[in-house]
Protein backbone atom coordinates (compact mmCIF):
# COMPACT_ATOMS: atom_id res chain seq x y z
CA UNK A 1 0.00 0.00 0.00
CA UNK A 2 2.90 2.30 1.05
CA UNK A 3 4.24 1.29 -2.26
CA UNK A 4 2.77 3.16 -5.00
CA UNK A 5 3.55 6.72 -3.53
CA UNK A 6 7.17 5.75 -3.47
CA UNK A 7 6.97 4.63 -7.20
CA UNK A 8 5.60 8.23 -7.75
CA UNK A 9 7.78 10.28 -5.26
CA UNK A 10 11.44 8.29 -6.80
CA UNK A 11 9.99 8.22 -10.37
CA UNK A 12 13.31 9.98 -11.29
CA UNK A 13 15.86 8.41 -9.21
CA UNK A 14 15.56 4.23 -9.08
CA UNK A 15 18.48 4.04 -6.29
CA UNK A 16 16.53 6.17 -4.43
CA UNK A 17 13.04 4.16 -4.86
CA UNK A 18 14.85 0.72 -4.41
CA UNK A 19 16.35 2.44 -1.04
CA UNK A 20 13.51 4.11 -0.03
CA UNK A 21 11.42 1.11 -0.40
CA UNK A 22 13.28 -1.48 1.18
CA UNK A 23 13.71 1.02 4.34
CA UNK A 24 10.03 1.88 4.54
CA UNK A 25 8.71 -1.87 3.82
CA UNK A 26 11.01 -3.49 6.22
CA UNK A 27 9.42 -1.40 9.04
CA UNK A 28 6.37 -4.35 8.76
CA UNK A 29 7.91 -7.26 6.64
CA UNK A 30 10.95 -8.67 8.17
CA UNK A 31 11.07 -11.56 4.62
CA UNK A 32 13.24 -10.64 1.89
CA UNK A 33 10.30 -11.19 -0.57
CA UNK A 34 8.22 -9.13 1.05
CA UNK A 35 10.63 -6.33 0.76
CA UNK A 36 11.21 -7.20 -2.82
CA UNK A 37 7.53 -7.58 -3.93
CA UNK A 38 7.17 -3.94 -1.95
CA UNK A 39 10.35 -2.67 -4.91
CA UNK A 40 8.46 -4.28 -7.33
CA UNK A 41 5.24 -2.91 -6.93
CA UNK A 42 6.93 0.72 -6.32
CA UNK A 43 8.67 -0.03 -9.86
CA UNK A 44 4.92 -0.85 -11.89
CA UNK A 45 3.93 2.02 -10.69
CA UNK A 46 6.97 3.94 -12.01
CA UNK A 47 6.77 2.54 -15.17
CA UNK A 48 2.86 3.30 -15.26
CA UNK A 49 3.47 6.84 -14.62
CA UNK A 50 6.23 7.07 -17.07
CA UNK A 51 4.14 5.99 -20.26
CA UNK A 52 3.01 8.06 -22.74
CA UNK A 53 -1.31 7.87 -21.56
CA UNK A 54 -1.76 8.93 -25.31
CA UNK A 55 -0.29 5.90 -26.47
CA UNK A 56 -1.29 2.01 -26.14
CA UNK A 57 0.18 -0.28 -23.36
CA UNK A 58 2.98 -1.95 -24.66
CA UNK A 59 2.94 -4.80 -22.21
CA UNK A 60 5.90 -6.97 -23.37
CA UNK A 61 8.12 -3.71 -22.89
CA UNK A 62 6.61 -2.98 -19.45
CA UNK A 63 6.95 -6.41 -18.13
CA UNK A 64 10.49 -6.58 -19.65
CA UNK A 65 11.84 -3.37 -17.45
CA UNK A 66 10.49 -5.29 -14.63
CA UNK A 67 12.12 -7.95 -15.41
CA UNK A 68 15.43 -6.40 -15.86
CA UNK A 69 15.04 -4.23 -12.76
CA UNK A 70 14.29 -7.43 -10.50
CA UNK A 71 17.25 -9.49 -12.17
CA UNK A 72 19.56 -7.16 -10.61
CA UNK A 73 17.68 -7.02 -7.17
CA UNK A 74 17.30 -10.34 -6.87
CA UNK A 75 20.97 -11.46 -7.27
CA UNK A 76 21.79 -8.78 -4.74
CA UNK A 77 19.66 -10.45 -2.37
CA UNK A 78 20.73 -12.68 0.06
CA UNK A 79 19.17 -15.87 -0.20
CA UNK A 80 16.05 -17.14 1.28
CA UNK A 81 14.84 -18.94 4.39
CA UNK A 82 15.73 -22.93 4.02
CA UNK A 83 12.00 -23.70 5.38
CA UNK A 84 10.14 -22.16 2.18
CA UNK A 85 8.96 -23.88 -0.86
CA UNK A 86 11.56 -24.73 -3.59
CA UNK A 87 9.97 -21.86 -6.03
CA UNK A 88 9.99 -19.82 -2.77
CA UNK A 89 13.32 -20.25 -1.58
CA UNK A 90 14.65 -19.45 -5.59
CA UNK A 91 16.97 -16.59 -5.70
CA UNK A 92 14.58 -15.31 -8.96
CA UNK A 93 10.83 -15.96 -8.10
CA UNK A 94 9.40 -12.60 -9.20
CA UNK A 95 11.75 -13.08 -12.11
CA UNK A 96 9.85 -16.40 -12.82
CA UNK A 97 6.59 -15.18 -12.55
CA UNK A 98 7.46 -12.16 -14.26
CA UNK A 99 8.42 -14.41 -17.38
CA UNK A 100 5.64 -16.54 -16.84
CA UNK A 101 3.57 -13.45 -17.52
CA UNK A 102 5.23 -12.94 -20.13
CA UNK A 103 4.22 -16.10 -21.48
CA UNK A 104 0.87 -15.16 -21.16
CA UNK A 105 0.68 -12.38 -22.74
CA UNK A 106 2.12 -13.60 -25.50
CA UNK A 107 0.01 -16.87 -26.09
CA UNK A 108 -3.01 -16.16 -28.31
CA UNK A 109 -5.55 -18.03 -25.80
CA UNK A 110 -6.39 -16.23 -22.51
CA UNK A 111 -5.26 -17.98 -19.49
CA UNK A 112 -8.33 -19.14 -16.96
CA UNK A 113 -8.16 -17.57 -13.83
CA UNK A 114 -7.58 -20.56 -12.16
CA UNK A 115 -4.41 -21.12 -14.53
CA UNK A 116 -3.42 -17.60 -13.23
CA UNK A 117 -3.93 -18.47 -9.37
CA UNK A 118 -1.78 -21.42 -9.98
CA UNK A 119 1.28 -20.15 -11.74
CA UNK A 120 1.38 -16.33 -10.58
CA UNK A 121 -0.67 -16.92 -6.92
CA UNK A 122 -3.25 -15.65 -5.28
CA UNK A 123 -2.23 -15.50 -1.42
CA UNK A 124 -1.75 -12.93 1.37
CA UNK A 125 2.00 -13.24 0.58
CA UNK A 126 4.02 -10.76 -1.72
CA UNK A 127 5.13 -13.69 -4.12
CA UNK A 128 1.90 -15.04 -4.81
CA UNK A 129 0.14 -11.61 -4.97
CA UNK A 130 2.31 -8.89 -6.89
CA UNK A 131 3.09 -10.77 -9.92
CA UNK A 132 -0.81 -11.60 -9.98
CA UNK A 133 -1.99 -7.76 -9.74
CA UNK A 134 0.80 -6.85 -12.23
CA UNK A 135 -0.70 -9.43 -14.43
CA UNK A 136 -4.33 -8.54 -13.90
CA UNK A 137 -2.86 -4.38 -14.52
CA UNK A 138 -1.40 -5.73 -18.00
CA UNK A 139 -4.78 -7.75 -18.82
CA UNK A 140 -7.03 -5.03 -17.39
CA UNK A 141 -8.38 -3.04 -20.34
CA UNK A 142 -9.62 -6.93 -21.96
CA UNK A 143 -12.29 -8.77 -21.33
CA UNK A 144 -11.02 -12.03 -18.36
CA UNK A 145 -12.76 -15.24 -19.30
CA UNK A 146 -14.00 -16.86 -15.62
CA UNK A 147 -14.43 -12.98 -14.16
CA UNK A 148 -17.75 -11.96 -14.01
CA UNK A 149 -17.78 -8.16 -13.87
CA UNK A 150 -21.03 -6.31 -12.93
Amino acid sequence: MRSAPLGLFSHNDLERLTATTSAVSRITHAHTHAVQGAILQALAVREAFLMDPSKELDRLAFLETLIIHMQQLEKEAPPADSFLSNEAQSSSAYTMKLQKIKEFIRNTATPSVEDVQEELGCGVAALDSVPTAIYAFLIGTQPIPGLEVE
